[in-house]
């Protein structure tokens, strides 16, 4: 992804799924750093004053409650990982709500399982509570709900979560912030040759098999979901960063790009063309450079989308309706008018 697309991206994101892994809110012992989170906090709220719509899907809750509860390490027993996420999930959200008062915004949490995204009517109930936190002035702070999460409901991990509420929002932009630089040839804690991918034309089975299936001490996910994660964004024609969120300022330095693009002077962007009047090719590309990984967006097609995380398309005289189709039915009676007898 050149600059000038990267800018074109970032300028034409209005609303920003911003996704935190736990490894970047916890300290080496496992407990919630309250100075990484203060600076997240000041970092969204300085994207929040650009005039964008910022949704944060936090992890950190199991991670937190393992801290607070003084464990050696994560368990393995749900019963326990669900009592390390009860007693977590409430110190992490005063840690955001803290960070965010002297700004005047509310933290609001909302916990999710994938039920709640499956079923068409809570669908559109998630979709409508966030739109109207944004009304509000509020920080929407996402979670699954591992308390009541079991294998049938669970996201799996954040990183699909977060791709999720993507495309629930319509977001152009989707940022995954976790403790790595972005993606490499090989795990770099096991070979020390491992070399920083800055190119990767599109997400193939090679591109999942180079990234392993690593994971973190506190959290579940890994390169590889962050790299279906990507898939599942970029399909519904958004856009993804992947950055490492345990740099000071990873944000500030996302978006800067765009900031001297709407400054008209400085960096590689001084005397070129103006960017709006630019339109990325279509397809899809993974890049690596400045902080992290951007994705190439495919152009989003116009109008509204019912089913867009089941991908299903309208066919001819076919109305959707809450996510029920009905057809075979007349231009007047879509029209409201009632068809012959």
């Amino acid at each position: 992804m050149s600059e000038p697309i990267r800018g074109a991206v970032l300028a034409g994101a209005s609303t920003v799924v911003v996704k935190v892994g736990t490894n970047v809110l916890a300290d080496p012992a496992g407990m919630l750093d309250r100075h990484r989170i203060q600076s997240l906090a000041d970092q969204v709220q300085r994207v929040r004053a650009a005039g964008r719509r910022v949704a944060l899907v936090s992890s950190g809750a199991i991670g937190a409650g393992v801290g607070r509860l003084k464990l050696s390490g994560r368990p393995s027993d749900l019963p326990q990982l669900q009592a390390c996420a009860a007693v977590g999930q409430s110190a992490l959200m005063q840690l955001y709500q803290e960070s965010l008062a002297p700004y005047g915004v509310h933290a609001a949490q909302l916990l999710l399982t994938a039920a709640d995204l499956d079923s068409r009517p809570r669908y559109l109930n998630v979709r409508n509570t966030i739109r109207t936190l944004f009304e509000y002035n509020c920080l929407p702070v996402i979670n699954e709900n591992d308390t009541v999460s079991v294998a049938e409901i669970k996201f799996g991990d954040n990183d699909h979560l977060a791709a999720m509420v993507a495309n629930l929002l319509q977001a152009p932009l989707l940022v995954l912030l976790t403790n790595v630089d972005g993606l490499f040839s090989a795990d770099p804690r096991a070979d020390p040759a491992a070399r920083l991918v800055e190119t990767v034309p599109h997400i193939d089975r090679a591109v999942t098999d180079m990234a392993g299936a690593t994971k973190s001490s506190l959290g579940t996910g890994g390169m590889r979901s962050k790299l279906r994660a990507a898939r599942l964004a970029t399909a519904a024609g958004g856009a993804v960063v992947m950055a490492n969120g345990s740099t000071d300022g990873v944000l500030d330095a996302i978006f800067a790009g765009e900031r001297r693009r709407r400054g008209g002077a400085g960096g590689r962007g001084t005397g070129q063309e103006p960017l709006a009047g630019r339109r990325p090719r279509r397809g899809r590309r993974l890049r690596q450079g400045g902080c992290g990984v951007g994705v190439r967006p495919r152009r989003r097609r116009s109008g509204p989308r019912t089913d867009e995380l089941r991908g299903r398309r309208r066919g001819p005289g076919r109305r959707t309706v809450l996510g029920q189709t009905r057809r075979g039915v007349r231009r007047s009676a879509l029209r409201g008018n009632r068809p012959p007898g």
